[in-house]
């Protein structure tokens, strides 16, 4: 993937990439989520630990609303109660 492409897809600007690649700026956290959700990589392992695997472990977040609508329209009822669970989870932590 080339810088244009990573650039399109993130919505970055090619002059800010290019600060990023030759290291004359670090991303702030917006955008380092941005890169590592276009490059499906861990944002821990971008900004340098070594400690965690360059793999992502979740998904890319969807940014499409529309699509994530459509997708909660197709579930059946037992999916969809069990993705309310899983929300409702996730507002109590």
């Amino acid at each position: 993937m080339s810088q244009t492409d990573i650039c399109e897809k993130t919505g970055i600007p090619k002059s800010a990439m290019s600060q990023y690649v030759s290291g004359a700026f670090e991303p702030k956290q917006e955008r380092t989520f941005l890169l590592a959700n276009a490059l499906n990589i861990n944002e821990a392992w971008l900004m340098g630990y070594d400690d965690v695997p360059m793999e992502r472990k979740s998904t890319p977040i969807i940014q499409d609303r529309s699509a994530v609508i459509d997708r909660i329209n197709a579930l059946s009822d037992s999916q969809f109660d069990k993705l309310e669970g899983y929300l409702d989870g996730l507002l109590e932590e």
